[in-house]
């Protein structure tokens, strides 16, 4: 087995690093973050909103379902994407 030099001994007063496996693994990719800040700018954009409605079974990650235009596009958001566009005085049936 190889040894490997742990350089922060000296500044964490004896305690070798170690990585944060969980807070990798939570990142979200660079381009699902941008996919989703686009379909957020385009949202805010559109006034032709038809319905907005919730549906834990059938998404658990984006729970929030909005229709927009007249062909009823459909639109997945989560919690936090459902405060930024409409806040909290919108009813969700």
């Amino acid at each position: 087995m190889a040894k490997t030099k742990q350089t922060a001994r000296r500044s964490t007063r004896g305690k070798a690093p170690r990585k944060h496996i969980a807070s990798k693994a939570a990142r979200v990719p660079v381009e699902e973050h941008n996919a989703r800040e686009r379909i957020m700018w385009l949202l805010s954009q559109r006034t032709d909103v038809m319905r907005v409605s919730k549906n834990e079974q059938a998404s658990p990650r984006f729970p929030y379902h909005v229709w927009v235009g007249p062909n009823l596009t459909r639109y997945d958001l989560d919690l936090t994407e459902m405060l930024r566009l409409f806040g909290r005085h919108v009813v969700i049936h």
